[in-house]
């Protein structure tokens, strides 16, 4: 069940960047609120995952798949550096 979630979500990412260019889902997303909130997620079970933290749901194949899409792991850097170009 949560796998077929997370590719339903992931389908939902891909349909953004699609639409707007780019993977920064903002955290005040109108239009898909639950989809903010995963991406939201996604971030925070990256950390989980960098620090060994066997509660992570994150898994190298997920990883792998959203850096395949461009996934923005720092979100706070990007807007920065969007800010600076």
């Amino acid at each position: 069940y949560q796998d077929k979630k997370w590719k339903a979500s992931f389908q939902g990412l891909i349909k953004f960047k699609n639409e707007f260019g780019h993977c920064c889902v903002p955290h005040s997303y109108a239009e898909d609120p639950v989809l903010a909130r995963w991406v939201k997620r996604q971030r925070h079970q990256y950390k989980k995952f960098k620090d060994n933290d066997p509660s992570s749901t994150l898994t190298t194949s997920r990883l792998e798949q959203l850096e395949s899409v461009g996934f923005v792991w720092q979100s706070h850097a990007a807007a920065w550096l969007e800010k600076l170009n």
